[in-house]
């Protein structure tokens, strides 16, 4: 695949090349949200940009469905499962994207977040497992919100994991927009600790993790705290040094998708240069291969010019069913069961659609959009 190949030969190319990619498949109202769901995700993801993070939860449902559908024997069930985001169609695409904006906009763990709508589907009495476009209805959202605050409250889920990217170290600190949002919620999670336990907190985020420098955590919670989380007795090893090269640069994983619309953050961010630089490249790459920057515009009226052009070469050889209609109807001829299980499904669908027309509509303004999450971020700590 093209992606792959260029992410190989040049990460920062692949990069533009990911932006571009997205733009291909998604609505433009998909990317409305990344500037500030980028400050909201969960605090291990916000390095990472919208392309990896939907990678990062598609690795994680493929994992998480496989391991739920183990039958009684203990073999995994037999599913698809691709290593790149890229090997799915677009409409599959589309539905990662949009739960990953669901799961980024509650601030929570992936993993956590789908095992939470799958664990509701199952109490639901589901039979199947919830597919990608059924993680962000709005009951799912209300329940997986509900049942992770707690475990955030307890400290069941860290604000990072003990693994997580080097630049959230101490060591490797340059005072960019994330690490400081990491270092307000450290600071937040301190102070909301009961006040005997709050040495112990400090001691495992400055010593034991060294998330927080001693000079840092001094001018945050002052030298008596600092001065009784150094005699606190440790419990896990310390964490050695992992300095990284000083060319890394440290970019929120929204850059390049730059918006212009008023109260954002894009205006206060420090590479909002760079950033609208970036959107620009992306904007030149697309206009030079489709000749215009609405590609799915252009991809829907193609479409809708082939549907056209089959339909008058079917009138041209007097076909009066398509292929897919003539092939249906010999697979029931030959079982007549599958007849009466399409005309079963066709009831159910009517039925539900009867149901949908019986609802009233709001008298004062309308319902939320599923595909655009609520941005609401989920206290961590």
């Amino acid at each position: 695949m093209r992606l792959l190949a260029v992410k190989r030969a040049d990460p920062e190319q692949g990069r533009i090349e990911e932006m571009c990619f997205a733009r291909e498949i998604l609505e433009p109202e998909d990317f409305d949200l990344e500037a500030d769901l980028a400050t909201l995700a969960y605090l291990d993801y916000r390095y990472m940009t919208p392309y990896e993070r939907t990678e990062a939860f598609m690795l994680a449902y493929q994992k998480w469905y496989a391991i739920k559908q183990r039958d009684s024997r203990g073999r995994v069930g037999r599913r698809v499962q691709r290593a790149h985001l890229s090997a799915w169609p677009d409409a599959r695409i589309t539905m990662f994207w949009r739960a990953r904006q669901h799961a980024d906009a509650l601030g929570v763990p992936y993993g956590r977040y789908i095992i939470a709508a799958m664990n509701k589907a199952s109490d639901d009495g589901t039979s199947e497992l919830p597919a990608p476009n059924q993680l962000y209805s709005d009951d799912v959202v209300a329940h997986v919100s509900k049942q992770l605050a707690g475990l955030f409250k307890s400290g069941t889920i860290p604000l990072l994991p003990r693994d997580c990217n080097p630049r959230f170290f101490s060591e490797n600190y340059t005072g960019d927009p994330v690490q400081r949002g990491a270092l307000d919620a450290i600071e937040a999670d301190i102070r909301k600790t009961g006040k005997v336990n709050q040495a112990a907190r400090l001691a495992r985020y400055m010593r034991e993790s060294r998330l927080i420098s001693e000079d840092e955590a001094r001018c945050r919670l002052g030298d008596d705290l600092v001065d009784a989380a150094l005699g606190e007795r440790l419990s896990n090893p310390v964490r050695p040094d992992q300095p990284l090269d000083e060319g890394v640069a440290t970019r929120p994983g929204c850059f390049g998708y730059y918006r212009s619309t008023p109260n954002t953050m894009c205006g206060s961010c420090p590479v909002v240069t760079a950033c609208i630089e970036r959107s620009a490249v992306v904007d030149r790459v697309l206009l030079e291969r489709y000749g215009t920057l609405d590609i799915r515009g252009l991809r829907n009226r193609e479409g809708d010019r082939k549907r056209k052009q089959r339909e008058r070469d079917r009138k041209r050889a007097g076909m009066t069913m398509t292929l897919q209609e003539e092939r249906r109807v010999l697979r029931e001829l030959g079982n007549p069961k599958l007849k009466q299980k399409r005309l079963k499904a066709k009831e159910r669908r009517d039925g539900k659609k009867a149901k949908k027309q019986e609802v009233p509509a709001p008298e004062h303004g309308g319902t939320k959009s599923e595909s655009q999450p609520e941005l609401e971020p989920q206290p961590q700590g």
